[in-house]
């Protein structure tokens, strides 16, 4: 198997070629769009994307950055791609992802960066993602309407997004066991009566200072909660009397 695809690279030398096989062949890709337009920066424009690739693939990842360039990756992480226009991006990504970390590239706080930059996550792709948070992401506008089944972890989730109201009503959260600062610091103002919290164990500021939210969690269930301080602390808008935790 590895002699034969060794010989299949070397035989569709045209990386285009060797995508349009991977489209073919039916593996979907993770698509994001990003907007260069707006950063108060000189060019080129070096930028990295949260991607982390599972660790037991041992296969070839494969990008797309938009702008003409398709990179072979073998490492777990991208490396930081260079657009020498500021302009308008769609990037697929190829290969088995096992998190979309906003937060994970940082030990403190004055080291993280805003993705600024992303503004839309067309669609997932069909690998087993497990872990997607939008850290920062303060011109997303959108993301899919669904939560992959794979997905356990959604920390960080929609934390300091300043542009993303997103209907979650299509969200399967049986699965999750981490929702910490999901809505942190967010704009966020949907109803959360979809969500399964059965087998969360980590609620810990959930909600902190998520000063629009104003939506009923009378139905949020706690039974396997390890942690949950500060769950609503300085959510100012929510009414008391529609949550009665249960905690």
């Amino acid at each position: 198997m590895d002699q034969f695809k060794h010989e299949l690279k070397n035989l569709f030398v045209e990386k285009h070629l060797y995508i349009f096989m991977l489209d073919f062949c039916g593996f979907t890709p993770m698509i994001i769009d990003i907007d260069l337009t707006h950063l108060e920066c000189p060019r080129p424009i070096y930028i990295k994307l949260p991607i982390r690739f599972a660790y037991n693939d041992d296969n070839d990842h494969y990008i797309d950055f938009g702008d003409g360039i398709i990179n072979i990756i073998s490492s777990k992480e991208i490396e930081n791609h260079c657009y020498k226009e500021k302009d308008k991006y769609q990037i697929q990504i190829y290969g088995e992802i096992e998190a979309f970390d906003c937060e994970c590239y940082y030990t403190n706080a004055t080291q993280r960066v805003k993705y600024t930059y992303i503004t839309k996550i067309q669609q997932y792709g069909t690998s087993s993602i497990k872990k997607i948070n939008f850290y920062g992401c303060n011109n997303l506008i959108d993301i899919p309407d669904y939560l992959p089944s794979s997905v356990t972890d959604i920390k960080w989730l929609f934390f300091s997004c300043e542009k993303l109201n997103k209907d979650l009503s299509k969200f399967t959260t049986t699965q999750i066991t981490d929702m910490s600062y999901a809505f942190a610091y967010s704009i966020f103002n949907n109803s959360l009566d979809s969500f399964d919290t059965s087998n969360v164990k980590y609620f810990e500021c959930m909600f902190l200072h998520a000063q629009k939210f104003n939506q009923s969690l009378k139905h949020f269930n706690f039974q396997n909660a390890l942690s949950h301080y500060d769950f609503i602390e300085g959510a100012f808008s929510l009414n008391r009397t529609k949550i009665f935790l249960n905690i």
